[in-house]
């Protein structure tokens, strides 16, 4: 009986040990079971993991991975993992750009090509931009050196002036040799717009639009006399009034004076201002006026007086012996009375 009893407790023990077992083997079935196998790359670094992680996040965190700004991860940070499920992080990097021929300044970015990171900067600025040299499309790698030109297009309007021109128009209102101003000239203006292209901050192109003219220049008009002057006639200033010129003679000239009988041969009688001339010249009656003596009538005669010869009358004999004899003395024949 003894033996029965200790052989029963050993097959007790014996088969809880079993069911402990069993149950621990069940227990380390069940956990690698609900564990989720996951690869990850980190830029270069691939590996995978078997975690009990739901989300990516947990993962993340799990895994000790921590995403910097510009970083990319290819899955929502809440999302639930998924057996096989391959989590893709871009690391961001930082380049060189040069921006018409500035200094570089360093730039982070997680784009792929040079096209990209011009195309980011783009909006960032609000300018554009272009590529020095090389292609947009190489891929774009940490520390690299990219030289960009800004692109600026201005539009101006540029005025001139239209120069008037000078215009003559013959006319018979106006004596030959006469001028006169009838429209004063004045410029005109035109606007033309002006494209200009900037690149790298230096001038690359100038491109004139459509030109317009807004203000028509007035053209300067002189008139310009056409018509024969009026002949001018000559006057002279006497004792007795300004009278027009007719003729003009050289004489020679003498004095006398009468005593007793005064009445000359145009029955005048004589005093100053009555010459005796040669009626076949001047006839009598005529007005005169004589250089040195003054104002005078032809009304004498006499015998010695011929041709281009004067006799002037004076009061007394001195006057006539100082007076003496001239040549060559100007002698008006006056008309009309001005």
């Amino acid at each position: 009986m003894l033996k029965n009893i200790k052989l029963t407790k050993h097959v007790k023990t014996i088969a809880i040990l079993g069911s402990f077992l069993v149950v621990f083997t069940g227990m380390a079935k069940a956990y690698d079971v609900s564990a989720t196998n996951v690869k990850i790359s980190d830029n270069d670094n691939s590996y995978s993991v078997k975690t009990n992680a739901s989300t990516v996040s947990e993962l993340l965190t799990e895994e000790e991975v921590s995403l910097n700004e510009l970083d990319t991860i290819n899955v929502n940070t809440d999302d639930k993992l998924k057996d096989n499920m391959e989590i893709i992080i871009k690391r961001a990097f930082s380049v060189n750009v040069s921006i018409d021929g500035k200094d570089p300044v360093k730039v982070k970015t997680n784009q792929e090509t040079v096209g990209k990171i011009i195309a980011d900067l783009r909006k960032e600025h609000g300018t554009e931009y272009i590529l020095e040299s090389g292609s947009s499309s190489f891929k774009a790698e940490p520390n690299m050196n990219i030289k960009i030109n800004s692109v600026k297009e201005t539009n101006e309007t540029k005025k001139e002036e239209i120069p008037f021109e000078t215009r003559i128009v013959e006319t018979d209102d106006l004596e030959i040799g006469e001028e006169e101003v009838s429209v004063q000239g004045e410029n005109g203006l035109s606007e033309t717009e002006v494209k200009t292209l900037y690149v790298g901050g230096k001038v690359s192109s100038i491109e004139d639009g459509e030109t317009k003219v807004v203000k028509e220049p007035v053209h300067k008009v002189i008139l310009k006399g056409t018509r024969e002057p009026e002949p001018v006639v000559p006057t002279i200033s006497t004792n007795k009034g300004e009278f027009e010129i007719v003729k003009e003679y050289s004489m020679k000239a003498t004095a006398y004076t009468e005593i007793g009988n005064n009445i000359t041969a145009s029955g005048m009688r004589a005093a100053v201002g009555v010459v005796a001339v040669d009626p076949r010249v001047i006839p009598l009656g005529t007005k005169l006026y004589v250089e040195g003596y003054g104002y005078a009538i032809a009304g004498d005669t006499g015998g010695a007086i011929k041709n281009n010869r004067i006799d002037l009358y004076f009061n007394t004999e001195r006057e006539c012996v100082n007076y003496g004899v001239k040549n060559n003395i100007k002698v008006y024949v006056l008309g009309n009375e001005m």
